[in-house]
């Protein structure tokens, strides 16, 4: 469903506003958004793969990849991409690659469908003889919403969204700063 600008918080949605404000101060060029509301990052990849009108753009988070380079292509990025693994608080803080198994098996590690986190995710598990789960979210914010709920479950969230939560009083979740990804590509 579209979205009005009023619904839309964030760093991103400033940046957008700020460049539709650039062109028409610099070059009187009218710019008008269609938002449009997709609910999972895997149905906004399939939206972009889809267009054959080279008409949707906008601004998000996303990872670079080579695979992505091959449907969309990239502004310089505006913002590091780091991403933090943070876990309910019955997994204590991991030191060591040997905790490793001792506390992520079997227990449920979430992310969104798709992304690069999800296979970073896969390639922990395999890379370390890890046995857990792995369940869907929509996104960052029903992510942390789950884990709020949950217990013995753990998942990567990108680093702004973490500094956020933690602004919003976010503080039942462990950060395992053991395992932070830095340009996860």
């Amino acid at each position: 469903f579209p979205v009005t600008i009023g619904q839309i918080k964030g760093i991103e949605a400033e940046i957008l506003l700020e460049f539709q404000h650039y062109l028409h101060e610099k070059y009187n060029v009218q710019l008008t958004y269609n938002w449009v509301y997709r609910n999972t990052f895997k149905a906004v990849m399939d939206e972009i793969k889809r267009d054959t009108t080279g008409g949707i753009f906008g601004i998000a988070g996303f990872s670079f990849s080579d695979e992505r380079r091959t449907f969309m292509n990239f502004s310089p990025t505006y913002m590091a991409d780091m991403a933090v693994l943070v876990s309910t608080s019955d997994i204590p803080i991991i030191h060591s690659k040997d905790e490793l198994k001792k506390y992520l098996n079997d227990a449920t590690a979430l992310t969104a469908q798709g992304t690069i986190l999800e296979k970073e995710l896969m390639a922990m598990r395999q890379a370390n003889d890890l046995d857990f789960k792995i369940e869907y979210t929509g996104g960052s914010d029903e992510l942390v919403e789950v884990l709020r709920k949950r217990a013995k479950s753990f998942g990567f969230l990108n680093l702004p969204v973490y500094l956020m939560e933690l602004d919003k009083g976010l503080n039942q979740l462990n950060r395992q700063n053991f395992l932070t990804k830095t340009n996860v590509s």
